[in-house]
């Protein structure tokens, strides 16, 4: 919780996409002699959340989300007429907090379809 409060002193609370958990290591053994510590938290912040999130594309960019796979979703929006870079923009800012990075094909792979969804949603309610 103090991080928490301090990133949101840094970055702006406004700015604040998630708190995700990623696993370390699988099965026992640990560090330490009373708990297995198999998992860290990951704090994810926008540097400026206005500059990227265009809502007037979320919707597209769900449905694109939803009606193609990871490898064919460029192609999915570029066959429906829609502006690449900005529903591309909204997807990868749902998915990581940030504007650059990964391709967003490798991102979805990675996290899986149903993590991606869950992501965007959660970026549509804190977002707006």
């Amino acid at each position: 919780a103090n991080l928490k409060n301090l990133c949101d002193e840094v970055f702006g609370e406004d700015n604040f996409l998630a708190n995700l958990t990623r696993r370390t290591k699988v099965g026992g053994g640990s560090a330490s002699n009373y708990f297995a510590v198999e998992h860290d938290y990951v704090l994810v912040y926008a540097k400026d959340v206005e500059k990227f999130w265009k809502a007037e594309f979320y919707d597209e960019a769900l449905d694109a989300m939803k009606n193609s796979e990871a490898d064919t979703l460029e192609e999915y929006i570029r066959e429906k007429g829609l502006p690449l870079g900005k529903v591309m923009n909204c997807i990868r800012l749902a998915l990581t907090g940030a504007s650059s990075g990964l391709g967003i094909a490798d991102i979805i792979s990675f996290i899986g379809k149903d993590a991606a969804l869950s992501r965007m949603e959660f970026a549509k309610e804190r977002l707006g």
